[in-house]
């Protein structure tokens, strides 16, 4: 008795066709597949933003770095200007002695 009610021991038995049952099974599946596709798309947001948390992390130490290695310049370019007025007042002073000695020598 398909698509019927029928009465037995006091219980209500709906009966219905199997393309019925097919219907559910197929639209159950495809909620499922919709639910894992779901959580596919979280974990993919995720990893992302794990990604780009990683990515911040690693400019901040490259900024550090550069910071570092602009300050180590600067170190360097103010050592090198000093050296350079030393060889300046250097010369200068030998200039002078080599005077002193032309006058000795005249």
């Amino acid at each position: 008795m398909d698509d019927k009610f029928k009465n037995d021991n006091n219980q209500d038995e709906i009966e219905l066709p199997e393309s019925y049952r097919t219907a559910l099974l197929a639209s159950s599946l495809t909620t499922i597949a919709d639910l894992i596709g779901t959580i596919s798309v979280i974990q993919s947001i995720e990893e992302t933003k794990l990604s780009l948390q990683q990515d911040a992390e690693d400019q901040q130490n490259l900024d550090a770095t550069i910071e570092n290695m602009q300050s180590q310049i600067n170190q360097l370019i103010d050592s090198n200007n000093q050296l350079v007025q030393q060889v300046a007042e250097l010369t200068e002073w030998m200039e002078a002695v080599q005077r002193k000695i032309d006058q000795l020598n005249l």
